[in-house]
């Protein structure tokens, strides 16, 4: 029983937020099928390929609304694949929190290009909101240009890795692309992230649609300023995490035994 704790801890304590839509779990986050070939294969991302995001909204014909975006881990990397639903004309930006502190819409500011505008300022005339304690830690942004990721900052946000193996916009076509875990501070057994996704033109206009769907998903494009709503409320957000493998969950069980049992003793 305490080894069953151990799993769930790690994976809810990294905030207890109203607005976590899917939670997807990796039963082997040591070893993966995925493959960088921009086809999405049977059970690449798991079991029947169930470590899958949907989305929600169609204002830019559903590339983000009607895609999926998979997620892997194997022992070195996070491995990704996003399967648009339609043409990808515009920019698909997944913006990541996965430790401790971390950046707003309204505490970061990269205007150098498209990637890094849209990483540090989704809409662009309003400061976007994100769910209560998100604070993004790293952007992925993928366009026909290819595939970029960034470590954010407070001013020029930091690049760290560049793939240009997938190019175009074509629907047919899946982005698939890789990160070190340790980049991203993912390296404990039972280790997980925050995450959403947003798409929006080069010059910051946004779509409606998002993974997960958000509540603005029915209504019109966002636009660059939310249609003069005031700034736009990115509240819903996924996660994924890693349940370890039964060898690791005796060594934590151990563990913790070990440890209460000089507590004890002291």
């Amino acid at each position: 029983m305490k080894s069953t704790l151990l799993i769930l801890v790690p994976l809810a304590a990294v905030s207890a937020r109203a607005q976590l839509i899917d939670t997807r779990l990796d039963t082997d986050g040591n070893s993966s099928a995925y493959v960088q070939d921009g086809v999405i294969g049977a059970n690449e991302y798991g079991a029947g390929n169930n470590q899958a995001f949907q989305g929600a909204g169609s204002g830019f014909g559903g590339t983000v609304g009607s895609g999926a975006l998979y997620m892997d881990f194997d022992a070195t990397n996070l491995n990704l694949g996003f399967q648009p639903g339609a043409d990808l004309n515009d920019n698909v930006v997944i913006l990541i929190d996965s430790k401790a502190g971390g950046f707003t819409d309204a505490t970061m500011d990269d205007q150098g290009d498209a990637g890094r505008n849209l990483s540090t300022n989704l809409t662009r005339d309003v400061d976007d909101l994100f769910a209560a304690g998100f604070e993004a830690d790293y952007s992925i942004v993928m366009g026909g240009f290819g595939i970029v990721a960034f470590e954010l900052a407070a001013g020029p946000i930091n690049f760290l890795k560049f793939d240009g193996q997938f190019t175009g916009n074509g629907a047919g076509l899946a982005r698939e692309f890789f990160m070190d875990r340790a980049t991203l501070g993912l390296t404990s057994p039972t280790a997980s992230f925050d995450f959403f996704v947003a798409y929006g033109s080069d010059s910051n206009f946004m779509s409606n649609e998002g993974i997960p769907g958000q509540a603005f998903a029915g209504g019109p494009n966002l636009g660059w300023d939310n249609n003069g709503g005031g700034a736009v409320n990115w509240s819903a957000y996924d996660r994924m995490g890693i349940v370890p493998e039964p060898a690791t969950i005796v060594a934590l069980g151990a563990g913790l035994a070990a440890l209460i049992a000089r507590r004890r003793r002291s």
